[in-house]
């Protein structure tokens, strides 16, 4: 959090209204970099595949959707890549909703979302495509 109380001067500890997922630029920022990890087809680091295998563990069987799928898909890569940038839990909800949301209802994404979600549904119960 300090990082980011740097970058905007005037947000202090506490002030839970002025949260960062309200920031245009931040909001931008992670969505860029967010779509650019999805529409790369290159193999998943460590944590991240971990983070996305308890996603498919958690959500076993349910179809590609928003609720809880997606956005759990969403939370788990955020937690990975932004972690150590976005310190205050109290915006991830939000952040994580607002990703979700829009890489849901792009009409690239999305077909490349469901098919990541139906290989990772099938690797994480043991069978491989």
């Amino acid at each position: 959090m300090q990082e980011y109380q740097e970058q905007r001067p005037g947000f202090a500890e506490g002030q839970s209204r002025e949260e960062p997922a309200d920031d245009p630029a931040l909001l931008e920022s992670v969505l860029r970099e967010t779509v650019a990890m999805c529409a790369v087809d290159e193999p998943l680091d460590e944590p991240e595949r971990e983070a996305i295998e308890e996603v498919a563990r958690r959500h076993a069987g349910q179809p590609f959707a928003l609720q809880p799928v997606l956005t759990g898909l969403v939370e788990a890569v955020l937690r990975t890549q932004f972690a150590d940038r976005l310190r205050s839990a109290a915006f991830w909800p939000d952040l994580t909703a607002r990703v979700a949301e829009t890489l849901f209802d792009d009409p690239v994404m999305r077909p490349r979302l469901e098919r990541f979600w139906a290989e990772v549904s099938r690797t994480s119960h043991g069978e491989r495509a």
